[in-house]
């Protein structure tokens, strides 16, 4: 685009610039800027309301990310961040930060960094300034999720602008090698943060690491505004059993194995995409895990986390039977290759290699958490709810839930295993860890309250508390029954 273009200002008009006083000043309608003017050129400029001079922060962000276009950024992106940093421009120049009467560098500080509360709590906020300035600029507060997009722009602003600084004070450095030229402030929000061990450690639980890195990788987080995390809806945890073969049903060949490795072996996801063919037995249908730690990290096997205790992998029916049905099913079409590993790559750059060697944990991961999305979308897991798709994470609940509840034992009172067989079942080396996955079904739960209260009710009669616990679960069953002959 020809520079020339471009204007080097706009047509001024009245704005906040033309009085300190915050009082009597005419709103902005709903989702305009106030004190500054966005031209759609390309790339984007943003304008002073009151003067028509560039804002020159914001011209060098927009020139710098544009040029970062199908690289490493997109147009959407782009587009979005350009629009959402032209608000927080806006609410600097409200806040005194911009534009005539700029502030001290301490209350740059506590501006900035009080952006995410301006943005989600605005006009209620109980901060006089953030309330005032709120209303000033006609904004009303958004939700938490979307104020964490707007930080997350902001944050990617002030990044680009001190690199900006930097390089250009480097640059007048070396034009000008006997002249001092003083750097500005940096903002304490973009300092580095280090990290704490029980932060890294967690961090390394979660990573499948084949070769160790050293722990100076993982100390330094990168700087940013104040915020919160993004709050989580609360569905159970664990996949709808009234779904769970449907689900299966609907999945690709090596996707609806390793959602069985989940479901019905408890495995994690990072345990079954590291499954190797030696590891299955299916003339003896057993399974094991050589050694799982050390797939994940070889230097988290004393970590509290997560760690698993049995290297054998107990399946329960019908999910067994559908896992060696699902694993002949895979094997058919699974490329021909030597690897030790089950899962292989079908793509012509890496066919045949272990998938866990050619792409990277979370890429798996998120090619599997596609696949469920799409299955449940298919068969209406979701609908007429406000949950969000299931995760394969979800699947690990599943049976720590199944075992709890629907499993039985011939010879035993009750359905379901103990907490402490599912711990050694999942694998985990707390038990607090299982109560948080073996969750009691509210029906099974009724049933044996059910039980209980009619035992009370003839107490010192016939009757035993056994009896009565299979009359509750005969009412169960004809209940179950019944839904689904509807």
């Amino acid at each position: 685009m020809d520079k020339s273009t471009l204007p080097d200002h706009v047509q001024p008009t009245r704005g906040i610039q033309d009085s300190a006083d915050w009082s009597d000043q005419k709103l902005p309608r709903k989702g305009n800027l106030k004190n500054v003017r966005l031209v759609h050129t390309d790339p984007p400029r943003l304008y002073e309301t009151a003067t028509g001079q560039p804002v020159p922060s914001f011209n060098a962000y927009s020139r710098g990310i544009h040029r970062q276009l199908g690289t490493k950024r997109s147009r959407a992106g782009i587009d979005q961040y350009t629009y959402r940093n032209a608000g927080l421009i806006d609410y600097l120049y409200e806040s005194r930060a911009l534009g005539a009467g700029q502030i001290d560098p301490e209350a740059l500080n506590e501006t900035i960094n009080s952006y995410f509360i301006f943005l989600t709590q605005g006009v209620n906020s109980t901060d006089f300034v953030i309330r005032t300035v709120a209303k000033r600029l006609g904004r009303k507060p958004i939700s938490i999720v979307s104020g964490l997009a707007y930080k997350a722009a902001a944050n990617d602003f002030l990044r680009l602008h001190a690199a900006l600084l930097r390089d250009s004070l480097a640059m007048a450095n070396f034009l000008n090698p006997g002249t001092v030229i003083e750097a500005p402030s940096e903002l304490d929000a973009l300092a580095d943060r280090r990290r704490s061990k029980t932060e890294i450690d967690q961090m390394r639980s979660k990573l499948m690491e084949f070769k160790e890195k050293p722990a100076e990788v993982y100390q330094t987080a990168q700087g940013g505004l104040e915020g919160v995390k993004a709050p989580k809806s609360k569905p159970p945890k664990e996949f709808p059993s009234r779904r769970i073969l449907t689900l299966i049903e609907n999945l690709p060949a090596l996707e609806k194995v390793v959602v069985l490795l989940q479901a019905g072996g408890g495995l994690r996801q990072s345990e079954a995409w590291a499954m190797r063919n030696d590891e299955i037995n299916v003339k003896e249908r057993s399974l094991r895990i050589e050694d799982p730690n050390h797939w994940r990290d070889p230097s988290a096997k004393d970590l509290p986390f997560k760690g698993r205790t049995t290297a054998k992998i107990y399946m329960f029916e019908p999910f067994e039977t559908l896992f060696y049905d699902a694993l002949a099913e895979y094997k058919l079409i699974r490329p021909t290759s030597d690897s030790e590993f089950l899962f292989v790559s079908d793509c012509r750059n890496s066919y045949g290699e272990a998938l866990v060697d050619v792409i990277k944990p979370n890429s798996l991961n998120r090619r599997l958490n596609r696949a469920l999305a799409k299955a449940q979308q298919k068969v209406g897991v979701t609908e007429n709810t406000n949950t969000k798709s299931y995760t394969s994470h979800s699947l690990r609940h599943f049976y720590g839930y199944w075992a709890r509840n629907f499993v039985y034992i011939p010879g035993r009172r009750t359905v379901g295993l103990t907490l402490g067989e599912i711990q050694v079942l999942m694998g985990h080396a707390n038990i607090a860890s299982t109560i948080i996955y073996a969750k009691l079904d509210q029906e099974v739960l009724m049933a044996e309250i059910h039980a209980s209260q009619q035992m009370a009710a003839i107490w010192n009669k016939t009757s035993s508390i056994d009896s009565l616990r299979a009359d509750a679960y005969e009412d169960l069953a004809q209940d179950l029954r019944g839904r689904l002959a509807a």
